[in-house]
């Protein structure tokens, strides 16, 4: 049989490998042919699993003999989702992300090892490549933010670092705990962590809620963020808030259901999933950077998600997988576009940036579109996820779950007034300093178009979890 799975890893290893041999022109070539191949396979698994109505497949490769644990790769619901987004992601990113930059080689070397990174940790069989994926992600980024990114770069990554390797820790901790208690890494194996004593659980519970609160991040492990999502380059902050934030969702989404004692803690998840999001809504309203702002949404959005796996329930956790998925093509969508309108203006000041709709038509209304997506207007994939995850959320925990939609309305009130200071205005507007690509639009139109063929057929990929 083929080793499909094997092969998503692979591709961009033997693309990473000539990117490092081959000249500069080649690099983002390289890049897209990888991104290209990866998001291929993707929908080729997906009109598989719609076919079938499944989505299993797992492979296993000698590792650690000794210890008796395998390089198991597996593929389920959840996985397959969030290496579709990956792929989505990477692609447009490869494609379209290199807006402004001039280290096009050292760019699409480090999208190339993140491609490595997030192929592994979403299709690993076992928490220990879970891991090993993991740190290759932290590193690939840190150089994002550190060699390719602006002004406060250096500052904004060493904070990064910090947070990471501190979450990478608690994730080994985590680890170390559980096959001491379980004798095994497998995810399956987590089902039966109520046997293990009530200490080490709690240990176990704790070093798994930092090391993936951290790199959501929720509240109040959030502080790297704002910097990091600001100075990295737009290709870098893609895929920082498109995927990197999904590790700990995934991470959350696999542990969490077993970790947590019981239904009554549960309810304390889902309270700071809420103080999370609004937290994120009252700092990003304080904003005038467009971005920096992003970066806040971005946040929000991922305490929705944490809301939907401390339900509980089917549905509430089915929600946050299908979240996860429109949050990392949204975010990518919008981040992209003002990384485009600060290329086309040089600004992002909200209070400087003047009248794009005028001069920028569509950067402006992609923009727009995108305030909408977030926000869950029917026919875009975010409704679909925002509306499983707050059914979920009211079924567990009847009306409070529904508390924090009103951080939702803030983000669009929020949105509303971006647009309405910086795209409108007939008297005043900024001068276009460049003209984006024809790549850079065609990477804005594939990410619209998956957000809207998935939000209005949703069922190609929740058919799977029936």
């Amino acid at each position: 049989m083929f080793p499909i799975l094997l092969s998503l890893i692979a591709i961009p290893v033997i693309f990473l490998a000539a990117s490092a041999l081959l000249g500069k022109r080649f690099s983002k070539l390289l890049a897209c042919a990888s991104t290209a191949l990866a998001l291929a396979i993707s929908l080729y698994l997906v009109a598989s699993s719609f076919s079938s109505g499944s989505a299993s497949l797992s492979e296993s490769y000698p590792f650690l003999a000794s210890l008796s644990i395998n390089f198991s790769l597996r593929l389920t619901p959840v996985s397959l989702l969030l290496i579709t987004m990956a792929s989505i992601v990477l692609f447009v990113a490869a494609l379209a992300g290199d807006i402004g930059e001039n280290s096009t080689k050292k760019s699409s070397f480090l999208l190339l090892l993140f491609q490595v990174a997030a192929m592994g940790i979403f299709l690993a069989g076992n928490l220990l490549v879970f891991f090993v994926f993991w740190d290759i992600a932290l590193v690939a980024s840190f150089f994002f933010i550190n060699v390719l990114g602006s002004g406060n770069r250096k500052q904004a990554s060493l904070k990064f670092l910090i947070y990471e390797i501190f979450a990478s820790s608690m994730l080994l901790l985590a680890i170390i705990l559980l096959y001491t208690s379980l004798h095994s890494l497998s995810f399956s194996a987590l089902q039966n962590l109520s046997s293990v004593s009530g200490s080490t659980r709690l240990a176990v519970l704790i070093s798994v809620l930092l090391a993936f609160f951290i790199n959501m991040p929720i509240f109040p492990l959030h502080s790297w963020m704002p910097d990091a999502y600001t100075e990295a380059p737009t290709r870098g902050t893609m895929l920082l808030s498109g995927i990197l934030s999904k590790f700990g969702g995934y991470g959350a989404l696999l542990v969490l259901p077993y970790a947590i004692p019981s239904k009554s803690f549960a309810v304390y998840i889902a309270a700071l999933a809420a103080i999370s999001l609004f937290y994120a809504a009252f700092s990003m309203l304080g904003q005038k950077d467009i971005k920096r702002a992003l970066a806040y949404s971005s946040m929000l959005e991922m305490g929705i998600v944490l809301l939907g796996i401390s339900s509980l329930s089917q549905i509430g956790i089915e929600g946050a997988a299908f979240a996860m998925f429109a949050y990392g093509i949204i975010m990518a969508l919008m981040f992209l576009d003002v990384g485009a309108l600060f290329y086309s203006f040089g600004e992002r000041d909200m209070r400087v940036l003047k009248g794009a709709l005028i001069e920028a038509k569509g950067l402006a209304y992609a923009f727009i579109f995108g305030i909408f997506a977030m926000v869950g207007v029917p026919l875009t994939s975010v409704f679909i996820g925002d509306l499983l995850v707050f059914m979920g959320a009211f079924s567990s925990f009847g009306v409070y779950g529904l508390v924090p939609l009103a951080a939702v309305i803030l983000l669009g009130a929020y949105f509303y007034f971006v647009v309405e200071k910086s795209f409108y205005g007939s008297k005043e507007h900024s001068k276009v300093i460049y003209v984006i690509s024809k790549t850079q639009s065609a990477g804005i139109g594939t990410l619209i178009f998956f957000m809207l063929l998935f939000g209005m057929l949703p069922f190609l990929l929740l058919n799977m979890f029936a």
